[in-house]
């Protein structure tokens, strides 16, 4: 006697009728089928995994490598800017004691041509008649917080000789 015939005489002589075995048939071997699908699916799902980290194992090396490479250009690079900003920071300070050199040039002309011009105007008809104030004084000295030996005041300028008045 086969499988099939013994199933069916366990099933007859516990009372149960062949349709059900029928049907009993049918679900377990879908399901089965169903399983093995499933697993053969879950099974390609995980050696793409595996293959998809292999390859990202790779690419990491190759781009740890180039980043190392363009960190070294970076490093390079940031140690000019270095050395750029420390020139415009210097050049900061020379341009901020030209300024303050036009500043007391600028001074001094106000003082040389505000008794004159206090005069001049009062003889205008619509001018006060009170003299000009004229220069109170020297600009205040420069301070920009940085060490003595860095402050641009303590540097030397160097200051133009004024020019003598043409003779006639």
């Amino acid at each position: 006697m086969n499988d099939t015939q013994s199933v069916s005489v366990d099933a007859r002589s516990h009372g149960i009728p062949e349709v059900m075995v029928q049907r009993l048939r049918l679900v377990v071997y879908s399901a089965l089928l169903a399983f093995v699908v499933l697993a053969s699916f879950g099974f390609y799902l995980i050696y793409n995994l595996t293959q998809d980290v292999r390859q990202l194992s790779r690419n990491m090396a190759v781009l740890t490598v180039s980043m190392d490479e363009n960190m070294r250009r970076v490093v390079s690079n940031m140690d000019h800017m270095t050395g750029y900003v420390g020139r415009i920071d210097q050049s900061t300070q020379t341009i901020s004691l030209s300024m303050r050199g036009m500043q007391h040039d600028m001074g001094q002309m106000n003082h040389n041509v505000s008794a004159p011009m206090g005069f001049m105007n009062s003889f205008m008809p619509w001018g006060s008649g009170a003299p000009a104030r004229g220069y109170n004084g020297y600009p205040p000295p420069l301070h920009y917080g940085y060490p003595l030996e860095m402050n641009p005041a303590s540097a030397r300028v160097p200051m133009q000789q004024p020019v003598p008045p043409m003779s006639r």
